[in-house]
């Protein structure tokens, strides 16, 4: 009896937390720009990004670089017609269930502890090489568990975001 309360339980908890995550990915570009005359990129983190975590810097970049050649494109160093640019910033959500087993008190506590997630939020930019302005951004701002693997979330978020550019008009 005991073993069916305790896989019952766990299946609710899991249902409750995969409900809690949440995800928002979007884009937005300049209507009138031609996406269609961009061929070669070039990649320029943050300076901020790039000073307070380089090892997230070189990570994100490499995944950009790989997304944006899977589609076509080519790198360049000198000769581009776009720069990709981009940035994030994560924080510590916490919220309080009091849903945990603790058998010195009977079968259910109601003592309220701390769950934590991290937000994330990475935003991409293709800046136009000829003017210089940002002619395409694309964001995700997602709500991760500590049970995920951040490399897999990484690449995950990156692609998803780089599947709205080019834009379709």
């Amino acid at each position: 009896m005991k073993n069916r309360l305790l896989i019952l339980n766990l299946v609710i908890l899991s249902l409750l937390f995969s409900a809690c995550r949440s995800t928002t990915f979007d884009s937005d570009y300049k209507k009138d720009f031609n996406f269609s005359t961009l061929k070669v990129f070039t990649i320029y983190p943050s300076t901020a990004l790039k000073s307070k975590s380089p090892l997230i810097a070189s990570a994100l970049g490499a995944l950009i670089d790989s997304s944006l050649i899977k589609k076509g494109y080519s790198r360049g160093a000198e000769v581009h017609d776009f720069v990709v640019t981009f940035y994030t910033e994560t924080e510590v959500e916490t919220s309080y269930g009091s849903v945990n087993f603790d058998r010195w008190k009977g079968f259910w506590s109601t003592k309220e502890e701390p769950l934590f997630a991290a937000k994330g939020l990475i935003v991409i930019d293709i800046i136009d090489g000829n003017t210089g302005d940002v002619v395409w951004r694309g964001w995700d701002n997602q709500l991760v568990g500590r049970e995920e693997d951040p490399k897999v979330v990484m690449r995950n978020t990156v692609e998803r975001i780089l599947t709205l550019f080019p834009p379709q008009n």
